[in-house]
This record gives C-alpha cells, structure tokens and sequence, in this order.
C-alpha cells in the first residue's frame, strides 16, 4: 500500500507511474502467501522469475501459485493488499450479479495498471455476466507507458491470450481490445479526450456501469479535476456505481509521516487534502450528483466486508505482531461508493449495507 518506488524518477509522472510496479509486487506477494488466488498475478511483475507450483492454504483447496524470490512483502502489507483487492471485487461482483437477464453491462477501470481483475473474473466466472459471451464491456485506461508495458506481458501469457479471442492491437492509438475487453492510453488529466477515446471503443452511457479508481484519482493534480470528472459521469451515465480507494488522513502524525515518504519518493498526493477523511469521501459524491454514498476507511472494510470464516484463515496464513500498527495504516485508507440508478445502487447496498459477521 505504501510506495517503495524506483530510485531517481525522470518526472512525478514517472513516479506515479512507479506505484504500479509496487502494487504488482504486493499483489504477488499476497498470492504468494495464499491470501489471494490469481494465477496471472507474476505475469505482470517486473523482473520475476519462477513457476507456477501448488499450494494449499489453510482449510483451502489447491490452486496454483506462481513461485517466485525476492518479492515477499511484510504481513502488514500482505494484509493491506487483500483488503484492498477484496473490496473491488467484492464491487465488481456485485454490480454484475445485479444485472437482469440478457442485459449488457460496463465496467471502466481509471489508471487501471497492470490490475489482472478482468483475467480473474472471466476465468472464474461468477455469475451469467461473465459466462454469457456479449454480457460484458470493459474498459481500462492509463497512461501510455502503463498501458505498453502491460499489452507486451498480455501478449506473451497463453491464458490471457484464450480469454481474449480475437484481441487487436491498434499501435496508432495505443489500444488492444476486443469485443469484450480494450485497453487504452489516456491521461484522466484530460478528461474530455478519454470520454472521446470510449466513445469510438463502444462505451454507452445508457448502459449500467461501474468505474473503479484504485489509489488513482488521488494523484491528479489539480484535485479539481477529479471534481470536474466524477460530476460527468454522475451526469452522464445514467445508472452508474464509483468506487475508489485513496488515501486519507494527513493531519495527524501517520498521515503526515506518509506524506513524507511518499514525497521523498517523487510521489505527491494533490488530491489528500482536498478530502482527508472518509466523511469527506462520502459528501465529495454527494456533491457530485450521486444518489447514495459510502465511505469507510479499511478497518472497517476489513470489520464489515470481510467474512468470518476468511478472518480465521487469513490469520492462519503467517503470524502478525503489529496488530496496533496494521490498524493504524488501514485507518489512512479509504474505501468509497458512490451511485445512483438500480444497478448502481444494488452495488452499494450489497457491498457496504451488509455487513460480515465479525
């Protein structure tokens, strides 16, 4: 969750761009470990070598691990990956088992990185959505850079290759997609060239839609056009859920120590100030014109939204002493839904009005 980025960045670009090698790193690392099952997670980790073996986690069945070296995270940050990853796909579940039959649904994903959700969900098939070939449009944006390196490990994957038949890759615009899933460049700085990048990809506004932002919309500098953004899509689409993860807090001695490091780094947090809190989060959507919405920092995703039984396992997987401090960095955290329209909604009230047994 926090940055451990790459020495001497050319440009705060860059350095943003540097989290999502980090987040690839903890992504293996929670696999690794057996919090998370993803088979494509090594795929997009730079410098990774290994194989695929077997583990089993505690009171789990088999599935396959990729085995690699020098990438294991603490696990204070091995358990602040999985609340993370837990919480958008517990989103992204919801949202598509709300659909009705025969209906086509959207899923955009801002400065989606190297994220393997789609690889995931498609392979696991939850629900008819993602069964039914034509149920699914999903669109992942980030910068070009982010968007090549991620095309040049798709291409040399075979499983990600048969989840995607009859992908093209378009080098003028910067896009591989196909009638389900594109992947294209776009800065979210400038918003109106991204809505016209989806516009000739297929991307219907009438349609239901979920847009996910994890730890993104707080690197866009100036925070008003995060503003700007999330008051178009309230306006645009017209049965829409948001959900974003971003950072809170940075006021008291944690959050001031957090900024620190990070700038240290090359990161900055333009948009931290701007909402502080969860509370914050929360009226931010309002304010922009949805409906509904929730925002709770991670202790609480992980008190309400995670269930008993995976609290029993998870704390079987490797012993964590810092209880005291893993409170403190989840508290610096937040999750958020913002939505309006039925299927928008059914998000909200399936993933943050129902909460787990403790």
């Amino acid at each position: 969750m926090l940055a451990d980025l790459h020495a001497g960045p050319a440009s705060p670009d860059d350095a943003v761009r540097g989290t999502d090698d980090d987040a690839a790193v903890s992504r293996m690392s929670a696999v690794e470990t057996g919090y998370l099952v993803d088979p494509y997670a090594l795929a997009f980790v730079r410098g990774a070598s290994g194989h695929a073996g077997f583990r089993r986690p505690p009171g789990g069945a088999a599935f396959p691990v990729p085995q690699t070296h020098g990438h294991r995270r603490s696990p204070l940050i091995n358990r602040g990956t999985y609340a993370r990853i837990t919480a958008f796909d517990g989103v992204l579940a919801a949202f598509t088992a709300a659909a009705v039959e025969g209906e086509v649904v959207q899923v955009l994903s801002l400065g989606a990185g190297t994220d393997t959700r789609f690889f995931r969900f498609k392979e696991s098939a939850p629900n008819a959505v993602w069964r039914e070939p034509g149920r699914i449009k999903y669109f992942e944006v980030d910068f070009a850079e982010t968007v090549m390196k991620k095309i040049g490990a798709m291409r040399k994957h075979r499983g990600i290759q048969a989840i995607l038949p009859g992908v093209k890759f378009d080098a003028k615009t910067t896009t591989y997609a196909n009638d389900e899933y594109a992947l294209f460049a776009g800065d979210l700085r400038d918003w109106d060239a991204v809505v016209a990048r989806l516009a000739t990809l297929g991307f219907d506004a009438s349609r239901p839609t979920l847009v996910m932002a994890e730890c993104v919309l707080v690197y866009v500098d100036p925070a008003n056009r995060v503003t700007s953004l999330l008051s178009w899509l309230a306006a645009n689409l017209a049965d829409v859920a948001v959900a974003r993860y971003d950072h809170i807090g940075p006021d008291d001695a944690f959050g001031r120590m957090m900024v620190h490091n990070l700038r240290e780094r090359g990161v900055e947090l333009p948009g931290l100030h701007a909402v502080p809190s969860a509370a914050a989060h929360a009226d931010r959507l309002t304010e922009a014109g949805f409906k509904r919405a929730e925002a709770w920092d991670m202790n609480r995703v992980w008190r309400d939204a995670v269930p008993a039984e995976e609290k029993e396992r998870i704390a079987k997987l490797e012993m964590l002493d810092e209880v005291e401090e893993l409170q403190l960095l989840l508290a610096h955290y937040c999750f958020s839904v913002g939505a309006k329209g039925p299927r928008g909604t059914a998000v909200v009230y399936a993933v943050m009005s129902n909460p787990a047994t403790a």
